[in-house]
């Protein structure tokens, strides 16, 4: 189809299923048809976006993080290795305290910006202490505080896009000492050297940053918090093994770190921990000056949870020891409280190896209390059970059972329904022995009724 120039007008038509805005129209040659042609100007593909091909898509220079590589050896620890990087911390503080230095007979290369043979001179590192140098592109300068905190842009409103000293090579040494001066003013060059003398403060551990400050505030007051505690817990610990009671008449209220009597009695507890200020506690001292009332950790329910804390450190040690030894008996009786109430008592007996100072290994026969055990039924069966059922809870291996002492009751010594017959379908090694403690207690009771055995005893 062939076309002739007519008029200049701007037309809309819709004819054929063709729609196009033009400014010059035309005739078709070969059928006198009037069509239009599109100026360079007002190009229908002007009106439509063109799909970019893959290769035409502008791509984006993104940096490259390394924070994983940790074992990057730079060779000769050049700077430019940092260029358009965002490098670990280790790498930052080994540019920053031991960059590439070169030696005073180093022979620095020629410019090839400049017809004079400039060279870079040796003494501008003692003039500008950020000076680095670099053996890429023909050798340059940069600045090894803005290479690694550096920003894009800069200058005034930050609108200035930066290039020499901070991403790539400066090496145009006739205005060299100009240019370096102005670097040295510029506010994001200060910026980046107070960033930089931060970190290598906060990386060679000389200071620490804000998470670390209030991480060792943090790990400072739960000392102290507990160099408080150690006081009352070791006074715990001593009414415990000493069976001495704990409470008193009134056994509430704060405690004075002035030594001032109570005028009821306020139970052992109390009157142990006065006696240790009195005898200059420091750390308890400071814990009565220093803490909120409720915040004494004297009253009966917080001395009723250090009791069971410290009962169950005590058990944890004491299974370790029976798993250790690997062969232990089961003491076992049960009766009725005051409140009528049955209780069962459970107790080991176990070998436990030491080694004295001559390395002489050494076994010693260990009875211990691990712990009462409520019990709503005493047959047989449902005691066993109890039995097993703690043991395994308190981490004993039973498999290292060799042995059970109980008194001569049917439900305990039956042969048939009894406890240790029940434990011995399960674990066949545990013979039984009538508990020699029942015994002598039987005998002793029997005995006393006799006049003569009575006043002997």
């Amino acid at each position: 189809m062939k076309y002739g120039r007519r008029k200049s007008k701007l037309f809309k038509i819709i004819k054929q299923d063709i729609v196009c805005i033009v400014k010059h129209s035309f005739y078709c040659c070969s059928c006198s048809r009037k069509v239009y042609k599109m100026s360079k100007r007002n190009q229908i593909q002007n009106y439509f976006t063109k799909r970019q091909k893959t290769d035409d898509v502008p791509t984006v220079q993104t940096q490259v993080t390394n924070e994983t590589n940790e074992t990057i050896e730079v060779e000769n620890n050049d700077i430019s290795y940092c260029l358009n990087k965002n490098v670990c911390d280790e790498l930052k503080l080994k540019f920053l305290t031991s960059p590439w230095m070169p030696d005073k007979n180093y022979v620095f290369p020629t410019s090839t910006t400049s017809k004079k043979n400039l060279k870079f001179q040796f003494h501008w590192f003692e003039r500008f202490p950020w000076l680095v140098y670099s053996t890429i592109d023909n050798g340059g300068a940069l600045c090894k505080y803005c290479v690694i905190f550096g920003q894009e842009f800069g200058g005034k409103g930050n609108n200035q896009k930066l290039s020499s000293l901070v991403f790539k090579i400066f090496n145009n040494w006739k205005h060299a000492i100009e240019v370096f001066s102005e670097h040295s003013k510029k506010d994001f060059h200060k910026t980046n050297v107070l960033r930089g003398d931060h970190f290598i403060a906060i990386y060679s551990k000389n200071q620490q940053n804000i998470a670390q400050k209030l991480d060792s505030a943090r790990a400072a007051q739960i000392s102290l918090n507990r160099k408080r505690l150690i006081p009352i817990i070791e006074t715990i610990i001593l009414c415990g093994r000493q069976e001495i009671a704990f409470r008193g008449t009134n056994d509430s209220g704060p405690l004075s770190s002035k030594d001032v009597e109570p005028e009821q009695n306020d139970g052992n507890f109390r009157a142990l921990l006065r006696m240790r200020v009195s005898c200059g506690d420091k750390n308890l001292i400071d814990h009565f000056e220093n803490n909120k009332l409720n915040a004494f950790y004297l009253s009966p329910l917080i001395q009723n949870n250090f009791i069971e804390i410290c009962g169950k450190i005590i058990q944890e040690q004491i299974v370790e020891k029976i798993n250790k030894s690997k062969c232990f008996s089961v003491l076992v009786d049960e009766t009725t409280d005051i409140s009528c109430f049955e209780q069962l008592s459970l107790c080991v007996r176990y070998l436990e190896q030491s080694i004295d100072a001559k390395n002489d290994i050494t076994y010693v026969l260990k009875e211990d209390f691990l712990q009462f055990i409520p019990v709503y039924s005493t047959t047989g069966q449902n005691l066993a059970t109890v039995i097993l059922e703690n043991l395994k809870r308190l981490g004993v291996n039973s498999r290292y059972m060799l042995g059970q002492g109980y008194d001569g009751a049917a439900s305990m010594s039956g042969n048939f329904k009894g406890v240790q017959s029940v434990i011995r379908e399960k674990h066949p090694a545990a013979l039984y022995v009538h508990c020699s403690a029942h015994s002598l207690n039987l005998a002793l009771a029997h005995s006393s009724n006799i006049h003569y055995i009575r006043n002997l005893l």
